[in-house]
């Protein structure tokens, strides 16, 4: 995905696609950052307390996503958010379910 396509862009030498790719997965690492911020020592397959103001955090992100799309659909910041809620999601997946290195 997202990896592949911000190599090739950087290989045909468009800098504007690469920072957008780039950017989408800073964005994604960001997300699955706060899900660790906020949930340090995660119990394999059990739910804590902190998964509710995760769920929140990403509802907000996705919420500011679908409001920009349909505010500014040609801003690109929209698939930030989107992308930065995704990776708090897929943070939070992996915490609950022991696919921690």
């Amino acid at each position: 995905g997202g990896y592949t396509k911000a190599g090739l862009a950087l290989a045909d030498g468009d800098a504007s696609f690469f920072g957008f790719e780039a950017s989408m997965i800073g964005a994604f690492i960001g997300g699955s950052c706060i899900s660790a911020l906020i949930n340090p020592r995660p119990k394999p397959w059990q739910l804590g307390p902190t998964y509710g103001p995760t769920f929140i955090i990403g509802s907000i992100l996705l919420a500011i996503s679908s409001t920009l799309a349909s505010t500014h659909p040609e801003d690109k910041s929209l698939f930030y958010f989107a992308s930065a809620a995704n990776g708090l999601q897929n943070g939070m997946t992996s915490m609950y379910s022991a696919n921690l290195i």
